[in-house]
């Protein structure tokens, strides 16, 4: 799962959702440590020229709900950072698309990367899933969770489905 830039073998990663805040800093720092990166993202923001003057990234324009299982072959890493924010609460058709894109999707990437025998599989959760702290401890992966909106719901939601994938 390689690629050679002037003589140089560089692993190749996917990113998707490479567009997003985490996504351009996670880009710009494994383009540092030598990575050839696939950065796969919507460009819902029209930021399609974010990766311009960056060396060693194909971007590729798409949405995660659909992405080609050719994007998988020959990959090292899939970073999974594709979500949808917080959204308002009582919104049946954002509740909708949030779960069909954090979790639908997420899974589907998830199951792809293993059918590809990708090496790691990574996705980011949230402090969102521990709720409204009133006691204002700092939290752990022990602390129990109290998810409040869709968007921390589909977190662990995924957590629990690509545990054992």
């Amino acid at each position: 799962p390689c690629h050679f830039t002037n003589g140089v073998k560089l692993k190749k990663v996917l990113i998707t959702g490479a567009a997003g805040y985490l996504g351009y800093h996670i880009v710009d720092l494994l383009i540092k440590k030598n990575y050839f990166i696939y950065a796969y993202d919507k460009f819902y923001f029209k930021n399609e020229n974010i990766f311009k003057n960056f060396n060693n990234v194909k971007v590729i324009k798409g949405d995660s709900r659909s992405i080609d299982e050719k994007y998988f072959k020959n990959i090292y890493a899939v970073i999974d950072l594709v979500n949808i924010g917080i959204s308002p609460i009582g919104d049946r058709f954002f509740d909708k698309v949030s779960w069909d894109i954090n979790y639908n999707s997420r899974v589907r990437t998830c199951r792809l990367a293993k059918k590809h025998n990708v090496k790691h599989y990574i996705y980011p959760s949230s402090c969102s899933v521990y709720g409204l702290r009133k006691d204002l401890k700092l939290v752990n992966e022990k602390s129990l969770i109290d998810p409040k909106s869709v968007y921390a719901k589909t977190k662990i939601a995924l957590e629990k489905k690509t545990k054992n994938l």
